[in-house]
């Protein structure tokens, strides 16, 4: 990430009060330029962060609007996806710093700022389809297409009598 983009994300929490604290980021082409390894081809949108602080621990709660581009996997088309994301972290304080679970990180006692950007980062792409379709592609019927997970009710299973003599004998006892 750029050294400007760097400086976007990082809160210095050391010296704020405790309590809340409100954040706006901007989410723009150059933060998702800074991720190499993302899906998204570009993107906008804004993260709200709500930091609580108190003495032992910091809680985030992060809101996240934004449309992505991304590229369809049928027909190689770009689209916009927009997104909403709520997702919550905690971080206490300890004498090592790691992660505890996907939603509670230690940090260092001597540790005065965080980086947001990269759990930001990683929330969107977490909330990516697996399967990118264009909207138009999604909306329609797709003959061509060796698998569709679509339920025939027009269909009945064809029970084997066989099973069905089992099912009398069981029933009998």
């Amino acid at each position: 990430m750029g050294k400007q983009e760097v400086r976007d994300f990082e809160i210095q929490f050391v010296h704020l009060p405790v309590g809340e604290h409100q954040y706006v980021f901007d989410l723009n082409p150059a933060f998702f330029d800074a991720f190499p390894e993302t899906m998204v081809e570009s993107g906008e949108g804004k993260a709200h962060l709500n930091l609580l602080k108190s003495e032992t621990m910091l809680t985030l709660h992060f809101e996240i609007e934004a449309k992505l581009t991304l590229t369809c996997d049928v027909s190689l088309r770009e689209f916009e996806q927009p997104l909403q994301i709520q997702r919550r972290l905690m971080i206490k304080f300890g004498e090592e710093e790691g992660e505890l679970d996907e939603e509670v990180f230690i940090i260092s006692h001597e540790k005065i700022s965080i980086n947001v950007a990269a759990w930001i980062h990683e929330f969107i792409n977490l909330e990516i389809p697996m399967k990118k379709l264009h909207p138009e592609i999604a909306s329609e019927e797709r003959p061509d297409m060796a698998y569709s997970s679509a339920i025939d009710d027009e269909t009945e299973e064809a029970v084997d009598p066989r099973w069905e003599a089992l099912k009398k004998l069981k029933n009998k006892n």
